[in-house]
């Protein structure tokens, strides 16, 4: 497993929500201010940036149907600590590496599969 060993996290959890409802009129990248981020330097992989092949996911038991899913509700996805049981399931916290222009959004509905659009 690798991650980003840097990446630009939002300044607040309130810019992130503003992102995230202004999601269907942004244009893909384009609007994106770098001015409203800051440098993150991470120690593991965590959430959304763990990268991992496919079929090392599928072994561990990480959606084996390879079909994609998404949970339409907060009950399929109760519990946000999947990814440190998939850390632990694989035996390591990853490879930190170069990868540039990673953007994590901070939002105030952290872990959920919720609609956090207005």
């Amino acid at each position: 497993m690798i991650y980003p060993q840097f990446i630009q996290i939002h300044k607040s959890h309130e810019l992130g929500d503003e992102y995230i409802n202004a999601v269907d009129t942004l244009e893909p990248w384009s609007e994106i201010d770098p001015k409203d981020f800051l440098d993150d330097q991470l120690r593991k992989a965590i959430g959304g940036v763990q990268i991992v092949p496919g079929d090392v996911a599928r072994q561990v038991g990480y959606n084996p149907t390879q079909q994609a899913v998404v949970p339409e509700s907060v009950e399929l996805m109760p519990n946000p600590r999947g990814d440190t049981r998939f850390r632990k399931g694989l035996g390591t916290a990853g490879t930190g590496v170069a990868i540039a222009d990673v953007f994590r959004l901070r939002h105030k509905k952290a872990g959920r599969f919720e609609n956090v659009v207005n």
